[in-house]
């Protein structure tokens, strides 16, 4: 272990110094957890999570190495490292009962009911926009603190759940939405409580108890034979009932998605140290031996084990101690004690011994008493498949919610128009998501085709056609969205986000202003807003905007990033790199906060950890312009001019219609003499922006580089009338006359 350690160590103080923060983090955390008394570990594992933009993870394992040696040196560091961190985010706060929560796909819920347990909680809601349908809501308990590595492992098994088809004997999962921030499951509601409530009234005679268990079965087979799941955390509490005492299990997967890892607590190390660490989950009454021990296996008879002692409980109303056979009661009769064997079977202590399936299970029960065969699954209905698809691109999952989306359009009825229209929107949505915007626009005209007066079918082939640069017709799109829907928020966000884009500044804020008025709280529109006012020059106004944004939804990283563009732009570097840093932290790997951490780096001139955000962006993403773009100017910057080049060319490949990339190489031409080739490339820019006086101003003086007199004195005219205020080029302008 000595030697893991210090390879470890060793590995992960040459990538820090590297730069190489992905492999510091892991190479420290690792030593952490092998010796998790050591200061020095979690210092460096601190100092390595603070320089990658992880502020929440560094703040922990800054406070693990003080408290495992509070008066070493490296408590003294870790203090110091402290102080330096901006304050820890808002503390987030459960629902309440009576709250009305939004949804991101614009539902409103309230909420009726809640029940916490763990690091889970459920809301029972009223939809109140579906008659008042109510459904389950599961989701993260807000009072501790999760990571975005819990989060994706919430989505994942989500994920899992919402794939299983329906049967009468599991809770059916439709979907995924985020509602209020939060990212919540949703699932069927169940009126009739769960099994612990009714086992708290005492033992359930014996028929009843099969009854249950035979329906138990059923559920747990369907999920094994389907997706070959195992629950890992078989219980009562875990069985809920309908109001005509049908079982249904739930919480599929979930168990491994509240999970926590076993040194967490120990080593301040996220959610994320899994990998090093392997895990015990369950609880631990009804768990099999086999969950005591970490990294093991577990399989279908893991969940039999689990099964035989809530079958105990269910005929006794006590719980089976861990290695005993069940005892045989005094009112039990023969039928009771054949359910002893099959308990005494389940519960076998070594897995091997247990029977294989729960169809197995099932067989033996219905000779103590005989029950009909388990119903069989349902097939989906369009109208779920198109749920599915939702909550798919929701977490990600862009080709199968595609795929689902087709399986639906296969499904849907012909006369089941706007059902189908439904269906083609979000296939087109998931084509969008998949870099597929021809074929989005294509999908979206067959939604309005068969809906032609749905306003969210013209919102969403104005997303698509935003997607392909054309954001006069994404307008019009929006207009007509806004004219069919005039009090819905959508049409108005997408119109503030086209008018953005067409620089249409004062008519995008009247725009931001009226879905404000919609739908205040809506973190998308404060986004645009805060932007609109930004550009128009209005940054105390936007900074305002931006703080009630953060306010609202203190996880939206756009909203860090805006915040941080208003500082850099009034000045103030230093605060805006805390507000990067904040952003990186909630979403560690996207390309659009990595690349604008980045450039608030190159404002503080920190141009080696600058390089750094390009390139991990760059490791995922190879063709991303942007991360091209800006890894060419620190280059620069760096006077690695032709390394800086090979960057712009790659840029302008990617993204040829960008006028600044443009710039960027050609003044890095001019630094290199290559001053035909900058001439090039502002001729490039002139074209793309002509209104930009700066265009014209870089064209005039490399012409007055190449003795091209005449040349240069037109294009720096140009530049005065684009921009009468433009004293620098009015002195050149002035310098290149004086040499006619």
């Amino acid at each position: 272990m000595d030697i893991s350690y210090r390879e470890c160590f060793a590995n992960g103080r040459r990538a820090l110094a590297e730069g190489r923060l992905d492999e510091a983090v892991a190479a420290f955390r690792a030593a952490a957890i092998l010796r998790p008394a050591d200061a020095a570990a979690h210092l460096e594992l601190a100092t390595s999570l603070r320089r990658a933009g992880l502020i929440e993870a560094a703040r922990q394992a800054f406070t693990r190495a003080i408290a495992v040696s509070p008066d070493g040196a490296a408590a003294v560091r870790a203090r110091a490292a402290l102080g330096e961190l901006p304050p820890p985010p808002v503390e987030r706060r459960n629902f309440r009962v009576g709250q009305r929560l939004h949804s991101q796909r614009q539902r409103v819920f309230e909420v009726v009911d809640i029940r916490v347990g763990g690091f889970g909680v459920v809301y029972i809601v009223r939809n109140l926009g579906d008659s008042g349908t109510r459904l389950a809501l599961k989701t993260f308990n807000a009072s501790y603190l999760w990571s975005d590595d819990d989060r994706r492992r919430f989505e994942r098994e989500a994920a899992t759940w919402i794939s299983l088809q329906p049967h009468r004997n599991v809770v059916t999962a439709t979907s995924v939405d985020l509602i209020e921030g939060f990212p919540c499951l949703e699932m069927e509601y169940v009126d009739g409580g769960d099994l612990s409530a009714l086992l708290a009234a005492g033992p359930l005679k014996a028929e009843r108890a099969v009854r249950l268990g035979i329906q138990f079965c059923d559920g747990m087979g369907h999920a094994s034979r389907q997706l070959g799941l195992v629950h890992r955390d078989v219980k009562p509490a875990n069985c809920l009932l309908t109001s005509d005492g049908t079982l249904k299990v739930t919480d599929f997967g979930l168990a491994r998605a509240f999970d926590r890892p076993a040194d967490a607590a120990h080593t301040g190390v996220p959610a994320g140290a899994a990998a090093f660490v392997t895990t015990v989950i369950g609880t631990p009454a009804y768990m099999a031996p086999e969950q005591f021990r970490p990294g093991q296996r577990l399989d279908t008879r893991t969940d039999i084990y689990a099964f035989g002692v809530m079958l105990h409980q269910m005929l006794t109303g006590e719980l089976l101690a861990a290695g005993h056979a069940p005892r045989r009661q005094r009112w039990w009769r023969k039928r009771e004690a054949r359910l002893a064997r099959i308990i005494g079977d389940c519960t076998a202590p070594r897995r091997e011994d247990r029977p294989a399936t729960f169809a197995d299970v099932r067989a033996e029960l219905e000779e103590v008493f005989p029950a009909s065969a388990g119903p069989a699954a349902v097939p989906p209905s369009a109208a779920m498949l198109c749920e599915r698809a939702i909550g798919q691109r929701h977490l990600g999952l862009h080709r199968q919610a595609l795929a689902t989306a087709e399986e639906g359009l296969r499904t849907v009825g012909d006369g089941e128009r706007v059902m189908r229209g439904h269906l083609w929107q979000v296939k087109g949505l998931a084509h969008v998501d998949l870099g597929q915007y021809d074929d989005a626009v294509v999908a979206q005209d067959k939604a309005i085709e068969l809906n032609p007066d749905e306003y969210s079918a013209w919102v969403c082939k104005g997303a698509a056609l935003e997607k392909l640069s054309r954001s006069s017709e994404a307008l019009a799109c929006y207009d007509r969205a806004v004219e069919l829907a005039p009090d819905e928020a959508y049409g108005w966000r997408g119109r503030a986000s086209a008018l953005l884009r067409l620089r249409r500044y004062k008519d995008g804020l009247v725009a931001c202003e009226r879905a404000a008025a919609i739908a205040p709280n809506d973190e998308e529109v404060l986004y645009f807003w805060a932007v609109t006012l930004r550009k128009l020059g209005r940054q105390d106004e936007a900074l305002g905007i931006v703080e009630r944004l953060l306010a609202v939804s203190p996880r939206y990283s756009q909203g860090w990033i805006e915040k941080a563009n208003l500082l850099c732009v009034t000045g103030r570097a230093d605060e805006a790199i805390i507000c990067a840093d904040r952003a990186a932290e909630i979403a560690p790997d996207d390309p659009v906060v990595l690349n604008n951490r980045g450039i608030t780096l190159e404002k503080l001139r920190r141009f080696d950890e600058a390089l750094a955000c390009y390139d991990r962006v760059l490791r995922n993403e190879p063709d991303n312009g942007v991360s091209w773009h800006r890894r060419g100017a620190v280059l620069r910057e760096l006077g690695r001019f032709e390394e800086a080049l090979d960057g712009f060319a790659r840029a302008t490949d990617l993204a040829p219609r960008e006028a600044d990339v443009w710039c960027d190489r050609g003044v890095t031409m001019e630094r290199l003499g290559r001053y035909e080739e900058a001439l090039a490339c502002y001729d490039r820019m002139a074209e793309l922006a002509p209104d930009d006086g700066w265009a014209w101003f870089n064209r005039g003086v490399t012409l007055e580089k190449l003795d091209r007199l005449p040349e240069a004195l037109a294009s720096l005219e140009q530049a005065v009338r684009t921009a009468p205020d433009n004293a620098t080029a009015a002195k050149a302008r002035d310098r290149v006359q004086s040499k006619q």
